[in-house]
């Protein structure tokens, strides 16, 4: 299947961007990332998929995590765009500049995807109709994020950034296919929202990638760009290992994805990292068992509190 995978990792040891994941120190903090990336990297290779990294910071990857430095395609892009210093999710902003970078590159058909996944099945054959016809893909996840953040407030969001009245639809950042012309497309879309979204962070309903790709990907529907939803076609599927406010179904119902988001699970993504290269069907056995594990120890953190705080009262 002639897709190519990329994903990125900008840093800046001055800013707060890590999501979901709780680190000592920056060093730590590019680690963990650089230690996903070779997981997911892994995972795709193992059914002879490419992935490429990009970033801005090369030599602190090689510093910081030098096995995966070592085994990982990495590129040095710029990354250029205008991003408030001290804004939540400070990082992910600059999709945009891998957006823009995709747009021009030379591959027949492109994903870019988040470094906390992992590839847990063959790709589909429904794929491959995308990649040989060239349509583009997006992760619709509008029913997962409204419970929380309310589907006016996100409808809303959105309108607001675009100035017209928008059906609320919101994309995950954690996968977006297409050719060249379709990435191309979406940095054209972005940048003419994009400082409109700036201005509405203060009393914005999210903040990060999400709300401009979602009104940029609006545009472009608008326009006539057809996008498909790789959710429902079984080529991307996010799994929260905690309690969630949407209704998520029990882990086994998201084992016959092609890819998996795992956001709240980088420390079992750095685990399965160090076993080396993956065989087919090795990244999901493997989160399997790690995820049961961690229950196991989370149960038990749980219950000395509870006898702490129980022998604490009958003190």
């Amino acid at each position: 299947m002639d897709i190519q995978f990329y994903g990125f990792l900008h840093l800046r040891d001055t800013q707060h961007s890590t999501v979901n994941v709780q680190v000592s120190s920056f060093v730590d903090q590019v680690r963990i990332y650089a230690s996903n990336a070779l997981a997911v990297s892994r995972s795709l290779g193992a059914y002879d998929l490419s992935f490429t990294l990009l970033t801005n910071e090369p030599e602190l990857i090689r510093a910081a995590h030098p096995e995966a430095a070592a085994e990982l395609t990495i590129a040095s892009i710029p990354f250029s765009t205008r991003v408030p210093e001290g804004v939540r999710f400070f990082s992910g902003h600059y999709k945009l500049d891998v957006f823009r970078y995709l747009g021009q590159h030379t591959d027949r058909y492109m994903a870019a995807i988040d470094l906390d996944m992992l590839a847990i099945n063959p790709p589909p054959e429904s794929l491959r109709y995308y990649v040989d016809n060239g349509v583009a893909l997006a992760y619709d996840i509008t029913a997962q994020v409204a419970p929380s953040a309310g589907a006016d407030a996100l409808r809303g969001q959105l309108e607001d950034i675009l100035g017209r009245p928008s059906p609320g639809r919101w994309s995950g950042g954690e996968f977006l296919a297409g050719p060249p012309e379709f990435f191309s497309a979406l940095t054209r879309a972005s940048e003419t929202i994009y400082e409109r979204y700036l201005e509405l962070i203060p009393t914005a309903a999210r903040v990060g990638n999400e709300p401009y790709q979602a009104a940029a990907l609006d545009i472009l529907r608008h326009e006539g760009y057809r996008i498909d939803d790789a959710g429902s076609l079984g080529v991307v599927a996010r799994y929260w290992n905690m309690p969630t406010k949407h209704h998520q179904a029990p882990f086994h119902a998201f084992e016959g994805s092609f890819m998996l988001h795992l956001p709240v699970d980088k420390f079992i993504l750095e685990k399965i990292s160090r076993r080396g290269p993956l065989a087919p069907g090795e990244a999901l056995r493997s989160y399997r068992r790690l995820k049961w594990q961690w229950l196991l120890l989370e149960l038990a953190a749980r219950l000395r509190k509870w006898r702490g705080r129980r022998g604490t009262h009958r003190g």
